[in-house]
């Protein structure tokens, strides 16, 4: 056959024009534009579709897949007849119509293709106000010779889907899904594969003399509930993070109300209860006589359509694993290679917290009696024995441990950072490479709690691609660190490699392969420190845009992910998590406002009575201590942010070897 495809850039008919020419038709597609022609392809006005003079050669049939959106009811009754007079004009004895289950009535409990449909517009919602207006007006002056079809399926599935709760429900400020009427309604949904197919064999079925148009209902009868599929929505696309419902009668009540205040106010035109009776009211589906006719199953994975229909569902995110336990850990006897103050603040609460109860020796410059800790000479260091040893000495010299470390097997914890240069990376991979132990890099904020409940979140609520991170920290003045070589900030690299470092850390953990430095501009304070970096790093998954800056400033640190499906934002000191899938609203900044009133008074707790939870460490040092592998903080797995890493200290402090610290 010679079809026009009127509507080909719609929605419903991405991929239908491919379909028809695979079935042996000859396809000329057409949309609203100015009037133009390009080959098999033509715009113009749809009210002048009669008079387009790139349509006047003849065709067989016409499938019409146009909804004047945003326009008027009586708009759309004028392109029908428009649409009538093209056909009658050129003597086209086959006109398909896509319309929708929209235009039947909500009153009706079971629909199938011999229900009648709604004979007021305003009974519906804008959509069915439009197909109601469109079909009625196809029906009722249409000639005797034409064959009408009308094909009416339920919520189309497939590659592109924009809003997949539009009509079902609204996002509340509290990130959950509200959803509209009952949620036992049932949801009738098609895919867009399935309603292709059924086009082609509605082309191909005998055309019926009796007058009367031939209804095609497309809707799978195994559809979901409304809530059913609205749970699928968050659990699945990350669209809120559960559904709330409400009583039908509550609803209806509230109509009414509002029915009332319109009829007040003189809006006689709009009606409220009648639509909230729609999406109240719940009804049955049976497109078994179409199936039939057709020879098709409408039966489909709605599951699996609905995830596929969304851009950027299949991501190469890749989630870190679930939150370690932090179960007590075995007595056996901890070393460590360096005994400073990061030893006293992190390391010694959490082996309390864990219960530890083994021995603890310390290794140093200098000997003597640190945190409780015996610490001998490095010249001692004896590993035999150990059930861990941790790495805590300042960042620039551990890879002087690594021939201390030689005859020991066990598991290793390196503190944060692992290394500064690419040649000290390439000596620790070597070397975890050569042993059974695992050597893990202390880079305890992936393991603090607002992380591992953003992790929890990921794996809810899939959040789709990540599009990008935007990292924005500031700290108070390098001047005042308590330790020398920190305070001496061009050597040491104190604000990209140490202040920041979590910080870009969690910015790069989400994503896989290379980082190359983009654009960066530092400036540098008149005590020779580098006050503020600003930047960009590109990553095969994601970019990372920053801002690190200390002077005289609170600290403040805030990682926010934008996700495909919604925001996730870190925030520390004191540490939180915000997701983000509605609006910004009061209710969204009372929410954080009160969450960090919380943190903030917890933390206090800790200080006062010198409960520090250390949570990262605590359940790094777990893992090792009882076994437990965590192959995102190994070695080989940090080499890719390592090396993007030195490739931007490069640029800001240049390819020096940072001073050993000592």
């Amino acid at each position: 056959m010679r079809i026009l495809l009127a509507g080909h850039r719609s929605f419903a008919a991405r991929g239908l024009s491919a379909r028809l020419q695979a079935a042996g038709h000859e396809v000329t597609c057409f949309s609203r534009g100015a009037e133009y022609r390009d080959g098999d392809v033509v715009t113009g006005s749809v009210l002048a579709l009669p008079e387009h003079p790139a349509l006047q050669d003849s065709f067989d049939a016409v499938i019409n897949l146009i909804v004047l959106k945003g326009d008027s009811v009586e708009q759309n009754r004028m392109y029908a007849r428009a649409l009538l007079r093209f056909c009658s004009d050129r003597r086209i004895n086959r006109l398909v119509h896509v319309s929708s289950v929209s235009v039947y009535p909500s009153s009706r409990k079971v629909v199938n293709e011999s229900t009648g449909m709604e004979a007021d517009p305003a009974r519906r919602g804008t959509y069915g106000a439009w197909k109601i207006a469109a079909d009625a007006e196809l029906i009722e002056n249409k000639p005797q010779d034409l064959h009408l079809v009308l094909v009416r399926p339920g919520f189309i599935l497939g590659p592109g889907l924009v809003n997949p709760i539009v009509g079902n429900a609204f996002r509340l400020p509290s990130n959950r899904l509200l959803c509209l009427g009952s949620s036992r309604a049932i949801l009738p949904v098609i895919s867009r594969g399935l309603l292709h197919e059924a086009l082609v064999r509605a082309l191909q079925a005998p055309i019926q003399h009796t007058g009367d148009p031939t209804v095609v209902l497309l809707v799978n009868p195994e559809s979901p509930t409304r809530l059913e599929y609205l749970e699928v929505c968050c659990q699945r696309l990350g669209c809120g993070t559960g559904v709330t419902r409400l009583p039908v009668a509550l609803w209806l009540t509230a109509a009414a109300a509002a029915e009332v205040g319109t009829w007040l106010a003189g809006k006689s035109n709009l009606t409220p209860l009648r639509k909230v009776r729609g999406v109240c009211s719940r009804q049955v589906y049976d497109p078994s006589a179409t199936e039939e006719r057709l020879g098709m199953d409408f039966r489909f994975d709605w599951r699996r359509e609905l995830v596929h229909s969304m851009e950027g569902q299949r991501s190469e995110l890749q989630v870190p694993a679930t939150p370690l336990p932090s179960r007590p850990a075995p007595g056996g006897r901890v070393d460590f290679l360096g005994v400073g103050r990061i030893v006293g603040q992190r390391h010694l609460p959490a082996l309390r917290r864990l219960g530890h109860r083994g021995e603890l020796r310390g290794y140093d410059l200098r000997s003597g009696l640190r945190f409780g800790i015996e610490v001998r000479s490095l010249s001692d260091a004896e590993f035999d024995g150990a059930a861990l040893v941790v790495v805590a000495s300042p960042g620039p010299v551990h890879a002087e441990a690594l021939e201390l470390l030689r005859d020991f097997d066990g598991p290793v914890v390196v503190e944060k950072p692992l290394c500064y240069t690419h040649s000290e990376l390439e000596r620790w991979r070597s070397f975890a490479s050569a042993r059974d132990g695992p050597v893990y890099v202390l880079h305890s904020y992936r393991y603090e709690d607002n992380v591992r409940e953003m992790f929890a979140q990921l794996q809810r609520n899939p959040p789709g691609r990540v599009i990008r991170v935007d990292v924005l920290f500031q700290s108070p003045p390098v001047a005042a660190e308590m330790a020398g070589w920190l305070r001496r900030e061009r050597d040491a690299r104190t604000l990209l490699m140490d202040y920041s470092f979590h910080f870009l850390d969690l910015a790069c953990m989400l994503g896989n392969g290379r980082w190359v430095p983009g654009p960066v501009r530092w400036s540098v304070n008149q005590l020779g420190e580098t006050s503020v970096i600003e930047g960009r790093l590109e990553g095969s998954t994601h970019p990372v845009t920053f801002c690190l800056r200390q002077g005289f400033v609170p600290r403040t640190a805030r990682v926010e992910y934008v996700f495909q499906n919604y925001t996730a934002t870190l925030r520390f000191f004191p540490e939180l998590l915000t997701l983000q899938t509605s609006a910004e609203s009061f209710w969204h900044h009372a929410r954080t406002a009160w969450r960090g009133l919380r943190v903030t008074a917890g933390k206090t707790v800790e200080k006062l009575f010198d409960r520090t939870r250390a949570a990262g460490h605590t359940r790094i040092l777990g893992a090792a201590l009882g076994g437990q592998r965590m192959p995102d903080l190994e070695v080989e797995a940090l080499a890719p942010f390592y090396e993007g890493l030195f490739e931007l200290a490069g640029v800001i402090y240049g390819e020096g070897t940072p001073k050993d610290g000592r």
